[in-house]
């Protein structure tokens, strides 16, 4: 998600840094998702969010019926991250896949 994306959905959230979540792989169907695998990585960035900030995001994503949440701990972070739930089906928008490419060009990460 783009910077612009995320802090329209939540204004309060801030930026932290790059971030490459290792042993998950990046999946498509209508939208992203990540799902564990040893020796993958993914990027993508660490944000610090509100209780605001996750309520309105919990809404946007669809929690917990599109998607749940996992919490994962990797170079001494505790973090949260959105999973999509089963089944996965579908292929992404032409224009769902723009916002994931304006992501990653905001952050400078590789596509």
């Amino acid at each position: 998600m783009s910077l612009n994306s995320m802090l329209g959905r939540c204004p309060n959230a801030q930026p932290v840094e790059r971030w490459y979540l290792k042993d998950w792989q990046l999946e498509f169907a209508s939208h992203a998702t990540v799902t564990p695998k040893t020796g993958s990585v993914v990027a993508g960035a660490l944000w610090c969010i509100t209780a605001d900030c996750e309520r309105r995001l919990d809404r946007f994503e669809g929690f917990p019926d599109y998607y749940t949440k996992t919490h994962v701990e990797q170079h001494g972070r505790r973090f949260m991250l959105y999973v999509m739930c089963p089944p996965l089906a579908g292929q992404p928008s032409a224009s769902y896949v723009s916002c994931l490419r304006d992501g990653y060009n905001d952050w400078q990460l590789d596509h």
